[in-house]
Parts: structure tokens; C-alpha cells; sequence
């Protein structure tokens, strides 16, 4: 994201005034005035250093409003060189002759300017009341389509201070107001679509991303297409379309090749890597392009994802049965355990699990994996503020992952019930979408998504990024301090499994965690002893539970024709076909427990639980009432029972596309 400028709209400066031909003071003070509007069109040029020359030979020949104009150039040439706080000692010399002088155009534009400066040197609160009240001038001077560029400022400062609702209502209002007057801008839909994207609304920001491209192709704007096509591809990756999106992606980095610039197509070739993985190509060659790939993101600085991309080598390198090439680049990326952000150190410490796993060092590979999801569960607090892309959650799964399979390798039930909570426990707190109560952790949480924001625009230019990746560091730890403090944005700490207080806590009710691994659908029973279950393919149960929300709909409504509103009347009371219930009958033979709840999934964890059998029963009803003043066509509604004895369900769905845990309770047999 990035915010808009309220630029200063000048007329095209005269450049035929020279001192020879308007001798006097008057003569030199109109070759200042042509002077003062020149330096915009210079720096909108790419020549900052000329525009500075401008101003200073303009300097000492205006006076009064003039003069307050010649700042705001100034500042505006030295927020393009990103020296925020020169620039905001020109605009604070230039709003008090503006004010004076009932300037109030003059103020309402210094003070939005203002507030980008005050938004990238992270002062966020002055940033709001800049705008705030540069919104309110503009529209009390008529200046409509302006007050839409602030709003969608206001909208990206809301989304650095972590809420996101905020923001994508003033994205709204920014969008109505532009469409008053024009198509809104493509940076718009740029702004947008990285705060959908960071949110994890993949469908929506997808849709955005391809307006961003197409209003930046309508325009010509090749650099801006470039990037543009980067964040969809991205979207379409997130949204489960890999083809799609390294077909996007590769287009990306062509087109950043081109332009020469290296770290954007390193970014590029990353997604395009990230898409093979996910399924796009034919799954050959990529471990060699992972490689390629860490080595180019090596070189443009992106840190974190050369260690990401050197995981992979190594994860499909062992896939492919290179086990030299393999063990290279987990050991170069097993290096970064110790060092780093937090997300980097847990990469690393997953590099350090697969090495110690391909040497045939099971306790080693599970104790790595245990300090991988360590650092998770003690940073986790941060994890929202810093990653902002795609993926957030799977590193805590592919970290358990791990551990999980040396767990039913060696069929140890608590063992695996201890892994399925620790990822769930995780997965359940990125992105938040709203800043924590505590003021202070709301600070620090700022400060550290501006400390990863400049990072990541250090790279992209190509300047030294040691200062911000340093900084991210620091207030990683400031964070997870604040947290454990306060227990601010999920707290800190370990979620390990006591098996004997869960029991005890239990009493006469018995637990049943599902999760869904390598395409096995698998249980873990608490109750008199613990058990693990492998229960059948898990795509039966999956295509069941997606498919319960589309009869539900169709039997309230009454939409469709009577034989298919006849076959879809059981699942009012039952699953779809017999799957599930095989499942629940399968696990019950070998636990002993004879009454059984069905909970949905984390697709289908929308519809109901009673929608599947429950213990205790449970039933449902249809209710037939008019709907006032909609003339006499009834309105269905589903109603339940629920009797006394029905034991409730806690539904535990786990983020993340490979595996699920499911929990519930039910009564043991004889109860």
C-alpha cells in the first residue's frame, strides 16, 4: 500500500521570462514565480536534484503566499527523496502563512501532504488529524474529487494500524466519490487488493488486482502493470489457482526483467516458484529453479524468502532423490535458525527438522520441529503485522506436519493430539483484523508493520535494508514482551496438551479430535484410553460437508424442482450418503463409544452442527410465516430441538488447505 499525494495543481510555468527582459524587482519576482512551479515538473519528471536547484534559485524573491507555495514544492521534491523530516519542516513553515492569509486551498493541500509525510515516518495519529481536517476544508471549498484522494489515504493509514475494516471503508467512500467524477485510479485498487490480500480474502482481492491491471494498461503504465500483475498473481495463488497464477507471474517478471528490475523479478520468480508447488507445471525441473530462484533473491536482499526458496530446494530436492543437492541447501537454510526475524528463524528451524529427518535422526527432527513451532507460538503476536503476503499460516502446519507423522509413525495418540492443537492454536490468531485494546502493544504492532513495510521498499530500490530488518528484530522482541504482559493479540507461550488434566477435565464425556493428513481423514479419542484412528479417505467427507450449505439454502428458500427438493430433504436430519456416518461407526467399534456427534469442516464449518447426527438427537422443523408487506409468499425457516442431554460441540477448525483438526464430545457407551 501506499498513500496518495494531494499534488499541487500549477500552470505550465512560463519559461520565456529572463531577468534581461523584466528588468527591475517586478521583472524578478516574475521569473521567481515561473521559477516556484517549475520544481514539480521536474520532480514528476525523475529529476529531483534539478527541482531542488529551482527552488533555491526562486528563494528570497517571494513573499507571503508565494512563498508558502515554494515550500510546499520544496516538501514535496523532498518526499520523493524520502527525507520526511526536511519535508515536514517545510510544510510547518508554509501552513502558518497559509492560515494567516485565509489561504484555505493552500492549507487543505499542505496539511494532506502533511499527513502522507507524518504517514510514512509512522506517526499515525497526526497523519489522521491532517487528513481529517484536510478532508473537511476541501469539502467545504467544493473540491470533491480531492477529498476522495485523502479518504483513500485515511483508508491506507487505517490499514498500517492494523484495521482492517476501517480501512476498506474508507476505500469505499474513496471509490464512491471518485466514481462521481471518474473511473477511481488504479492505485486504488492497488491499495485495496494488498490489504485484501493481508487480510486473506483471496476471491475479493483478486477481482480488485485485475482492475488495478487493466486501469494501469489503460493508461500505458508499464512499471505500474508490472507490479500490479505481481499482486494478482499472488490473489489467484491464494485463492487455489496455481496455473493461473504462474502464468500471471511469469508475465510479471518478463516484464520486470525488461524494466531492470531485479528485486521485483525475484519476487515474481518466487510466486511462479510457490505456484509449482502448489500444482502448476508438470513437477519436473523444480528443484533446480528453487535453487535459481534463492540465489536471485539472495542477491536483490529478500532474506527471508531465499531462505524459503532454499527450503524448498531442499524439501523437492529429497522428493526427486538428490539427496547431495538436498542436504546443501537445508544446511545453507538451516543457518537462519539463529538469526533473523522470527519468521526467518522458523524456517530455518524446519531446514534443521528435514535435515536431521533425511540422516535417520528422528529426535533430533522432532525437537527441531518443537523450536520451529516455539518461535511461532512466542512470536505469534507479530506474525499478523509482518507477513503480508499469501501463507501466513502454513508454516505452523508444515512444522507439524513433522512431528505429526513421527507421532503416527510410532502411533503415539497424545503425542499426535499434542501437534494437531499446537499448529490449531496458532493458525486460529493471524491477522487480526482490528488493533489490540492495549494501546502500547497497538503502537509497537505499528511500528513493526512500518519496520517490515520499509524493509520491503528498501529492497525494491535497491537501497541497504540492514536498518529496517534490524529494527523488525527489536521490535519483535518488544512485542512479545508487551504480550506476555498484557496477554495482548493471543499472549505468548507453549500450547501443550495435558492429556491427564483433558481427561480429568472430561469426566463421563469423551473427546474426538479429527484431522485430515496426506489425504487420510484420522482420529484421536480421549476417553478411558487414548486412540488414534485412521478413518478412510478424507475426500468423501470433505465433498459432503462442501456440498450440506448448497441443500440447506435450497430447502429454506424451496428453490428447485420437487424431486430435487425431495432428495434433499434428509440432510435435514442426516449426512448426505453414508460417508461420515462410516466414519463415526468405524471409530466407535474400536473406542468403545456408543453415541456419536458429527461436526462440520473447516469448508463447511458455516453450517450447522445438527445437520449431522448429534448424541442426544435432536431434530429439526420447518416454520412457515408471512413476511409483512411482501403480499403472501411464506417465509421457511429451520428451527431445532436440542434436548437436555445433547452434549455440546466445539467446533476447532484449523486454517490451512493440507490438513484440519475437527473436535467434539460425546457420551461414552452405558451412559
Amino acid at each position: 500500500m501506499s498513500p496518495c499525494n494531494l499534488s499541487t495543481s500549477t500552470p505550465r510555468p512560463n519559461t520565456s521570462a529572463r531577468p534581461a527582459d523584466l528588468p527591475g524587482p517586478r521583472g524578478t519576482r516574475r521569473v521567481a514565480e515561473a521559477r516556484s512551479s517549475l520544481p514539480y515538473v521536474l520532480a514528476r519528471q525523475g529529476k529531483p536534484r534539478a527541482a531542488l536547484r529551482e527552488i533555491e534559485a526562486a528563494n528570497g524573491h517571494l513573499h507571503g503566499v508565494a512563498a508558502a507555495w515554494l515550500e510546499t514544492y520544496r516538501a514535496l521534491v523532498l518526499k520523493g527523496l524520502g527525507r520526511w523530516d526536511e519535508a515536514l519542516a517545510a510544510y510547518q513553515r508554509a501552513l502558518p502563512v497559509f492560515r494567516r492569509a485565509g489561504e484555505q486551498l493552500g492549507e487543505a493541500r499542505a496539511l494532506a501532504n502533511r499527513g502522507v509525510v507524518q504517514a510514512y515516518r509512522g506517526a499515525y495519529g497526526a497523519a489522521e488529524r491532517d487528513l481529517a481536517r484536510a478532508d473537511a476544508l476541501l469539502l467545504l471549498l467544493g473540491q470533491d474529487f480531492s477529498s476522495a484522494v485523502v479518504r483513500q489515504t485515511l483508508g491506507y493509514v487505517a490499514g498500517r494500524r492494523g484495521d482492517i475494516p476501517l480501512a476498506l471503508a474508507r476505500y469505499d467512500e474513496a471509490e464512491a466519490t471518485y466514481r462521481r467524477h471518474r473511473s477511481p485510479p488504479a492505485t486504488l485498487w492497488m491499495d485495496r487488493g494488498e490489504l485484501l490480500l493481508w487480510a486473506g480474502l483471496a476471491a475479493e482481492a483478486r477481482e480488485t488486482a485485475t482492475q488495478a491491471v487493466a486501469e494501469f494498461r489503460r493508461y500505458r503504465q508499464a512499471a505500474d502493470v508490472a507490479e500490479a500483475r505481481l499482486l494478482l498473481a499472488q490473489a489467484m495463488l491464494l485463492d487455489g489457482e496455481p496455473d493461473e497464477a504462474w502464468t500471471t507471474a511469469s508475465q510479471a517478471a518478463r516484464a520486470f526483467a525488461r524494466q531492470r528490475r531485479p528485486a521485483w523479478a525475484a519476487l515474481a520468480r518466487r510466486t511462479m516458484l510457490q505456484a509449482c508447488l502448489a500444482g502448476a507445471g508438470d513437477g519436473t525441473g523444480y528443484a533446480r529453479a528453487a535453487v535459481r530462484t534463492a540465489a536471485e533473491l539472495d542477491r536483490a536482499g529478500w532474506r527471508t524468502w531465499a531462505v524459503e526458496a532454499r527450503l524448498v530446494a531442499g524439501q523437492l530436492a529429497l522428493t526427486e532423490g538428490r539427496e547431495r543437492l538436498a542436504r546443501r541447501e537445508l544446511l545453507l537454510a538451516s543457518r537462519a535458525r539463529q538469526r533473523g526475524p522470527a519468521w526467518q528463524r522458523a524456517q530455518g528451524w524446519q531446514a534443521e527438522a528435514l535435515l536431521r529427518l533425511s540422516a535417520g535422526d528422528r529426535g533430533g527432527a522432532r525437537r527441531a520441529a518443537d523450536r520451529g513451532l516455539a518461535v511461532l507460538e512466542h512470536y505469534r503476536a507479530t506474525l499478523g503485522a509482518t507477513d503480508l503476503r499469501a501463507g501466513a499460516s502454513t508454516r505452523s502446519i508444515t512444522l507439524a506436519e513433522i512431528g505429526l507423522r513421527l507421532a503416527l509413525e510410532d502411533g503415539t495418540a497424545a503425542a499426535a493430539l499434542c501437534w494437531v492443537e499446537r499448529a490449531r492454536a496458532i493458525g486460529l490468531l493471524y491477522r487480526p483484523v482490528r488493533p489490540p485494546a492495549d494501546a502500547g502493544l497497538g503502537r509497537d504492532l505499528a511500528e513493526l508493520r512500518r519496520a517490515a513495510i520499509d524493509e520491503r521498499d528498501a529492497v525494491r530500490s535497491g537501497r541497504a535494508a540492514g536498518g529496517p530488518r534490524r529494527r523488525q528484530v527489536e521490535l519483535e522482541r518488544q512485542v512479545r514482551d508487551r504480550s506476555r504482559i498484557s496477554g495482548g493479540a493471543g499472549g505468548v507461550g507453549r500450547s501443550v496438551v495435558d492429556v491427564g488434566q483433558l481427561r480429568r477435565r472430561l469426566g463421563d464425556t469423551a473427546m474426538v479430535v479429527y484431522f485430515a493428513l496426506d489425504g487420510r481423514l484420522r482420529a484421536v479419542t480421549v476417553a478411558p484410553t487414548l486412540g488414534l484412528y485412521d478413518l478412510g479417505p478424507a475426500v468423501p467427507v470433505l465433498h459432503e460437508l462442501d456440498l450440506l450449505p448448497f441443500f440447506l439454502r435450497r430447502l429454506a428458500w424451496q428453490h428447485g424442482t420437487p424431486a430435487s427438493l425431495r432428495a434433499a430433504e434428509p440432510v435435514s436430519g442426516t449426512p448426505p450418503t453414508g460417508s461420515t456416518t462410516s466414519c463415526s461407526d468405524n471409530c466407535a467399534q474400536h473406542s468403545g463409544i456408543a453415541r456419536w456427534s458429527s461436526y462440520p469442516t473447516a469448508p463447511s464449518r458455516r453450517c450447522p452442527g445438527p445437520c449431522c447426527p448429534r448424541a442426544g438427537g435432536g431434530h429439526w422443523w420447518w416454520h412457515r410465516r408471512r413476511r409483512p408487506g411482501r403480499g403472501r409468499r411464506p417465509r421457511r425457516r429451520l428451527r431445532r430441538t436440542r434436548p437436555p442431554c445433547s452434549s455440546p460441540v466445539r467446533t476447532c477448525p484449523m486454517p490451512g488447505s493440507r490438513w484440519t483438526p475437527y473436535a467434539g464430545t460425546i457420551r461414552r457407551r452405558g451412559r
